[in-house]
């Protein structure tokens, strides 16, 4: 864990704001954050998590309601999304992130702080991915002007364990159940 205090990111130019987690990432880890929106202005910011490699990074996005998992190889590669799914809007309100890898195998959830945490809600095929550094921020449309605050807490990076479940949802031979 980055320890015991709050980060705030303060984003005001379109595009990424990340901060890098100091460290080595495992080979096959999991990422965990709470996150709040404390202010914004004009388009709703999307919060990010990242997986960063050589040629791009492994995304996770939470915002408008949504949570998305997505592969970036580059500016002439095509992405790839792993999946999308409903998740709590950005408020004033803490919500809980998490996003794994491991064995080529993607997943990521998010849920109200203080509730009951639910199954993986996107699971898939990532592979090929050697994650290097791991970061988290905001994003910024660059169509219309947008500012925002938000609040990063209890930021952990560790290795996956039996218990996350992870490799196992991509093993044909298991039938895959998401929450």
């Amino acid at each position: 864990a980055i320890g015991n205090r709050v980060l705030r990111v303060a984003a005001d130019k379109p595009h990424h704001t990340r901060v890098t987690v100091p460290g080595k990432v495992p080979a096959a880890y999991v990422a965990e954050t709470r996150v709040r929106l404390q202010e914004a202005s004009g388009e709703a910011p999307l919060v990010y998590l990242y997986g960063l490699t050589s040629e791009g990074f492994l995304a996770l996005t939470v915002g408008s309601g949504r949570l998305r998992l997505f592969v970036w190889r580059g500016n002439d590669k095509p992405s790839s999304v792993v999946g999308e799914a409903a998740a709590p809007a950005l408020t004033g309100t803490w919500v809980r992130v998490r996003v794994a890898l491991e064995r080529g195998v993607a997943a990521a959830k998010a849920w109200p702080d203080g509730t009951r945490e639910p199954g993986w809600m996107i699971a898939g095929l990532a592979p090929e991915l050697t994650v290097n550094a791991f970061a988290f921020g905001a994003w910024l449309s660059p169509r219309k002007p947008a500012a925002a605050t938000l609040l990063f807490d209890d930021i952990t990076l560790r290795e996956a364990v039996p218990e996350d479940r992870v490799a196992e949802l991509g093993d044909p031979a298991r039938p895959l159940t998401l929450a």
